[in-house]
């Protein structure tokens, strides 16, 4: 939709140019063209539309607030991004709630059969016409399936998608004037974040894509206990509606009777297990987005904004933790580069020196008292510095651990939260060293070196055949034999290495676990030790075999 298209919602473009007029921004309404909305009068007051020398993030929040829709959107997630605007901003957005009055039953109403193509009734068997919630694009209804069971209905706002396409307009638009009118914002790479919240917000828009991250977030914790994931009726969920069972409890900011030890452990157990476990987290795990059930487990909500992080990103964020458990400065450096995109011009060694600097405050104190909100900005000003650039996921992932930070404390100020990270952390280094770990990475490197040396024959092929200044007859017979040689090779690497880890997890088990076992030796040290031998042994007969033919 261009942009007269959008501005054909003439009551959203005034209400615009009133909120902003309203919190002294008029040098937005003159350059985006928007003085025809306003009266005669209006129109030459000419300090209404003088260009602030700063932008004042209390007043900015106050008009997103009162503005809503995709402006409330935009602070939010800008406020998830503190490396791309400043910390005061970030600060100033996070408190903005997307709450809004609820609309008319009448319009849920023709939604939902608009939707099914069928009467409400022949839906539901009840339909409560007062919203449990309501928000800027949508809001939630209780009802009853025909078949008893009690649902959540989440039914999106009507026209919803035209005023947001007003809004993504004017803010891609109001975007490009700061970058060119406020040179000190240039720094942050403002536009960037009006890409993503395009991208974010149309993904909001559909609810079926909420459908499918709440599927992978009730997967990921079916066999967790403690932590509740609402089922989705995917046979009753549309674009425009969500149908997902209803739970029942308190929200987090307004329960009040409660374990707080309970919940504040079973939280920080979810939110460890979905970013260092899972490839899915919950991007805005605040308050509002939780419920306490009677059995102090936790429910979450809100499933529009998730990160997800591949096992590669995992890895190294699993590193930083474990770095940052010992203090090793050296070390968490090493791992925020490896995560970072780095300029090949940028010297490592002097940015590696800065991260451990700018680190190093944080080990002078103790662990109770680091600040995670206070890393993360640390983190990002270096990152601002030297142009690294994280993954957006990895951002959002930060983000989302200091905003549970912010819940732990608000819940039980003595609860320890980077030693909640430590422990977990600890665990995971001796994941790492089981033999259960060292055999999958060896596994899948097996399979990466085997599809290379397969793909060796055709990317050939490729490269030489067809060329008209070289023509390379390529004999098959010899390849096989390549390839079998290669084959063989491989399968004795992996040998190798799997014999090598059995060897260290024995040595690992003997030197920890002290007690029963034969002369003090643990039965599962002797166990691997005994494979190991048994593998070396057919290992050397293997090669002996292979001489002995050529």
């Amino acid at each position: 939709m261009g942009f007269k298209q959008a501005f054909n919602d003439v009551d959203r473009i005034r209400h615009v140019v009133a909120v902003l007029l309203k919190y002294e921004l008029g040098f937005f309404v003159d350059k985006l063209g928007l003085k025809g909305h306003l009266t005669f009068g209006e129109r030459f007051n000419r300090t209404a539309f003088q260009k602030v020398s700063h932008l004042n993030p209390g007043k900015l929040r106050k008009a997103f607030e009162e503005l809503g829709g995709g402006f409330v959107k935009l602070g939010q997630l800008l406020s998830l991004r503190p490396d791309l605007i400043p910390k005061e901003y970030c600060e100033e957005f996070s408190k903005l709630q997307d709450s809004m009055n609820g609309f008319d039953f009448v319009f849920v109403k023709e939604v939902i059969e608009q939707e099914y193509g069928k009467p409400l009734n022949n839906v539901f068997m009840k339909f409560e016409s007062k919203p449990l919630a309501a928000a800027s694009i949508g809001q939630v209804h209780k009802a009853w399936l025909k078949n008893g069971k009690k649902v959540a209905v989440k039914v999106k706002r009507p026209h919803i998608e035209r005023v947001f396409e007003a809004d993504i307009d004017i803010l891609k638009r109001i975007v490009r004037i700061i970058e060119h009118h406020y040179p000190e914002m240039q720094e942050y790479n403002v536009s960037e974040i009006a890409k993503e919240f395009e991208r974010y917000t149309r993904d909001e828009l559909d609810y079926l894509a909420e459908a499918r991250n709440i599927e992978l977030f009730y997967k990921s914790f079916s066999r967790n206990s403690k932590v509740k994931i609402p089922k989705v009726y995917h046979e009753f969920t549309t674009k425009n509606v969500l149908v997902m069972e209803y739970i029942d409890g308190e929200k987090l900011n307004e329960a009040k009777h409660y374990n707080k030890n309970v919940i504040v452990k079973e939280f920080m157990d979810a939110i460890m297990e979905q970013i260092l476990e899972h490839n899915i987290f919950h991007a805005d795990p605040h308050p509002g987005n939780l419920l306490i059930l009677k059995d102090n487990r936790i429910a979450f909500l809100d499933f529009g904004i998730v990160g997800r992080i591949n096992k590669e990103l995992q890895e190294k964020v699993q590193n930083v933790f474990i770095a940052l458990s010992y203090g090793d400065r050296d070390k968490l450096a090493d791992a925020f580069i490896e995560i970072g995109f780095l300029d090949e011009n940028v010297d490592k060694d002097r940015l590696k020196e800065d991260l451990s600097v700018e680190l190093g405050r944080f080990y002078d104190v103790s662990l109770q008292e680091i600040q995670m909100k206070e890393f993360v900005y640390h983190v990002l000003n270096i990152a601002r510095k030297y142009h690294m650039k994280f993954p957006g996921n990895f951002v959002l992932l930060l983000k989302s651990m200091a905003t549970a930070e912010g819940l732990c404390k608000e819940i039980d100020p003595g609860f320890k939260y980077i030693e909640a990270w430590k422990l977990r952390a600890r665990k995971l280094e001796g994941k790492r060293m089981s033999f259960s770990y060292a055999f999958g990475n060896v596994r899948n490197n097996i399979y990466g070196f085997r599809k290379f040396f397969d793909d060796v024959p055709g990317n050939f092929r490729k490269l030489f055949i067809g060329r008209d200044h070289l023509q390379v007859e390529i004999n098959d017979k010899d390849i096989k034999k390549f390839t079998f040689k290669i084959d063989n090779a491989i399968t004795r690497v992996a040998y190798g290495v799997v014999i090598a880890g059995l060897i260290v997890s024995s040595a690992f088990i003997a030197a920890f676990n002290k007690g029963n076992g034969l002369l003090g030796i643990p039965y599962l040290a002797i166990v691997y030790l005994a494979i190991a031998i048994i593998l070396g042994i057919f290992l050397v007969n293997s090669i002996q075999r292979e001489k002995g033919g050529v």
